[in-house]
């Protein structure tokens, strides 16, 4: 599941994070994905995650936490995975300096990523998590490409989600996925419709908008199932102002074997 949780935000009135941080776990709980991947979460909305689902852990051990940051994040199940490694960047020319940005970026932009073994038969998956920025059309494509570059030096299977604040067809989507990028997108391979029913953003009001624009992108060894916009809410109140994306995978039994 790829989630942009919307900043804690005191000018969101009636959608304030008080008001909608529990129908937030409890969509997170009726999902409960192995892997989740959150956006625009300041530390106190991803300790509150922390907090609350306990079944998961929350990848960022070796973060430098700043209260004024909003970090992509990793979590997952305990109870399938453990943490072989990771690490996180700036999606900028400086990307081991703090909160750095290039590129006229509106806001620092980075990757957080992690490597996990699976407790039933030990396979290895990368996940990475990102959030590219909505105002430089040039710090997203560069920010994209930086994200293939570390994604081609990878030997295990990957799976990279995010809000990319940019549509399918978009020079970032083509940057990420093939023939010029490692990745496939997981709606296009199942062969969905780019509409409403694909669109993330609503900004509150369940009313599909702008377009699909946060991504769930695997390598091609992965096996696409499924995948749902989550659309709920209750009595009309909404977890987010984006649309969860969740989508069902499968991994070869071994690296290398014919896909199921």
């Amino acid at each position: 599941m790829t989630f942009n949780l919307r900043f804690e935000n005191e000018f969101d009135g009636d959608n304030c994070w008080a008001n909608r941080c529990e129908i937030l776990l409890e969509t997170i709980r009726k999902y409960s994905p192995h892997v989740l991947g959150t956006q625009e979460g300041k530390p106190s909305q991803l300790s509150y995650l922390s907090q609350h689902l306990q079944d998961y852990q929350i990848s960022a051990d070796w973060r430098y936490w700043d209260d004024n940051c909003q970090y992509p994040t990793l979590f997952f199940r305990r109870d399938h995975f453990l943490s072989v490694e990771g690490g996180e960047f700036w999606l900028s020319e400086t990307p081991h300096v703090h909160l750095s940005k290039s590129w006229d970026s509106a806001f620092p932009r980075m990757l957080s990523y992690v490597l996990l073994e699976m407790r039933d038969n030990s396979q290895r998956v990368w996940c990475a998590v990102t959030h590219l920025d909505h105002i430089s059309r040039l710090a997203r494509v560069e920010g994209a490409k930086i994200i293939r570059d570390w994604s081609v030096n990878r030997e295990e299977p990957i799976v990279l989600m995010g809000d990319f604040n940019d549509m399918p067809g978009s020079e970032v989507h083509k940057v990420l996925t093939l023939p010029d990028g490692p990745f496939v997108d997981t709606w296009q391979v199942l062969g969905r419709e780019e509409d409403e029913r694909s669109y993330t953003h609503h900004g509150f009001t369940g009313i599909p908008q702008k377009g699909r624009i946060d991504w769930i992108l695997v390598v091609p060894e992965i096996v696409v199932v499924d995948a749902v916009v989550a659309d709920e809410n209750v009595e009309g109140r909404y977890p987010s102002d984006h649309f969860p994306y969740v989508a069902k995978l499968e991994l070869s039994v071994t690296p290398g074997a014919e896909q199921p």
